[in-house]
């Protein structure tokens, strides 16, 4: 059956890359390596993903400009192209929770996280700006000085889970039905 889509605007960025070992994907690489949150996260849900889920115009900020993202980017452009980036993810669409599980289930790897702060916003906020990138443990000092303000959230794991801690409540979802859900089948729930 066709269906008319309506006229979307696209906007699309293209760069030059003069190295192919500057090109970042967003799939865990390896076990051992660590994760780290980029740019600020603010209790902005207001028109999320979340709201469009739970059907709710819900509490929050609708996401404002951050002033600060031309001089992240830089930096991460910086931190790039010096080799000390495996994997990167920016936190747009469903915050934190969807670009994590987005990277293992990609990488086929675990990741082990640990957040701080009210769950809901930590997880789900669409503050703009934000990445989550993948560093080897050797090169963790080397990024941080790169890249100001970035924050340890955990390590890449070969058991395939995602785990996050937030606070005393613990998350843990098996990479396998991760897949199955990104897919469209959502274990324990006939179609």
């Amino acid at each position: 059956e066709r269906r008319s889509i309506p006229p979307t605007l696209v906007i699309t960025a293209v760069g030059r890359v003069t190295s192919l070992d500057h090109v970042v994907t967003s799939d865990l690489k390896a076990a051992g390596n660590v994760v780290l949150l980029v740019g600020s996260t603010r209790d902005e849900l207001r028109g999320s993903h979340l709201d469009a889920v739970l059907g709710i115009d819900g509490p929050g900020d609708v996401p404002a400009p951050d002033p600060d993202a031309a001089e992240r980017y830089r930096q991460m452009h910086r931190a790039i192209t010096s080799g000390l980036v495996r994997s990167c993810h920016d936190l747009s669409e469903g915050g934190l929770a969807a670009a994590a599980a987005e990277m293992v289930i990609a990488g086929r790897l675990g990741l082990s996280l640990t957040v701080d702060g009210d769950p809901v916003i930590r997880l789900f906020s669409e503050s703009t700006g934000r990445f989550l990138v993948e560093v080897a443990a050797g090169d963790v000092e080397a990024f941080s000085t790169t890249v100001a303000g970035s924050v340890v959230l955990g390590t890449v794991t070969a058991d395939p889970v995602l785990q996050i801690s937030v606070g005393s409540d613990v998350i843990t979802l098996p990479v396998a039905d991760l897949v199955q859900a990104w897919a469209g089948h959502v274990p324990g729930i006939q179609p």
